[in-house]
C-alpha cells in the first residue's frame, strides 16, 4: 500500500469515527443516556415554541434556540446525568438508575460500531493490545468529555457537517468518486459566556476544525 493509499485510509477512518461519536453522542446534550435520553431531548426540545415538528429533519436532532430556561434546564439534567457516570454504583432505586442503564447501553453500542467501522477500513486488529485498548477506553472518554460541556453554562455544539455517512465501505466509494468532505477534526462552537450570559449572540467559534475534500486528482 502506497504512503497516499494509507493517508487516505487514516483520513476515512478520522471521518468515520466521527461521524459515529455524532451518531451516538454529539447530537444532543442528552443522547449518550440512551432510552432515557430520548425523552429528555423531546422534553428539552419542546421547550422551544417555534419547533413544531415532532420529527427531526432528515434524522438530525433540531435543538431548541438557547435561552436561560433551555440551558438552566440542560445543565441541571446533564448535572444529574453526569453524577450518574461518575459513581462508581448507583442503587436501582436511585432515580438516575435508568440513566446509567441508558449510558452503558450506548457506550457497549458504540463498542460495537467503532469496532465494525476499524476492521472494515484497516482490517480485523482483534489481537491488537493497542487496538482493544482503543476500543475499550475511546466511548467512555469520548462520553466524559460530552457530559463535561453539558454541564457549562454555555451551550457547546460539536459540528459534523451533514451529510454523513458512517458506513464505512460507502463512504469509501463516495470518497473515492472525488467531491467528498471528509472531517478530520470537527468544528466546536460555543454559545454565550461562562456564566450563561449572552444567549442570543451569534455562536463563537472555538475550534475551525479540519474538513479535506478528496477529489480524483488529490489521491493520486
Amino acid at each position: 500500500m502506497s504512503q497516499n493509499q494509507q493517508l487516505f485510509k487514516k483520513q476515512v477512518l478520522q471521518d468515520a469515527i466521527w461521524g459515529i461519536l455524532q451518531q451516538y453522542i454529539f447530537a444532543s446534550p442528552f443522547r449518550p443516556f440512551g432510552e432515557e435520553g430520548r425523552k429528555l431531548e423531546n422534553a428539552w426540545r419542546d421547550m422551544d415554541p417555534e419547533i413544531k415538528a415532532k420529527e427531526d429533519i432528515g434524522g438530525v436532532y433540531t435543538w431548541p434556540k438557547p435561552t436561560a430556561e433551555t440551558e438552566r434546564w440542560r445543565y441541571i439534567n446533564i448535572t444529574e446525568g453526569r453524577a450518574a457516570f461518575t459513581q462508581a454504583t448507583v442503587s436501582e432505586w436511585d432515580p438516575r438508575a435508568k440513566l446509567r442503564i441508558g449510558l452503558e447501553s450506548v457506550i457497549d453500542s458504540l463498542k460495537k460500531e467503532l469496532a465494525s467501522s476499524l476492521e472494515e477500513i484497516v482490517g480485523s486488529r482483534r489481537d491488537d493490545g493497542h487496538y482493544l485498548r482503543t476500543l475499550e477506553e475511546l466511548p467512555r472518554k469520548a462520553v466524559n468529555m460530552w457530559l463535561t460541556f453539558g454541564i457549562q453554562r454555555c451551550r457547546v455544539r460539536v459540528i459534523v457537517r451533514e451529510p454523513h455517512l458512517t458506513a464505512a465501505t460507502e463512504k469509501i466509494r463516495q470518497a473515492m468518486a472525488g467531491g467528498w468532505e471528509l472531517v478530520i477534526i470537527p468544528e466546536l462552537q460555543r454559545v454565550g459566556t461562562a456564566k450563561g450570559s449572552d444567549l442570543r449572540a451569534k455562536p463563537h467559534r472555538i475550534s475551525d476544525g479540519q474538513i479535506y475534500l478528496v477529489s480524483p486528482a488529490r489521491r493520486q
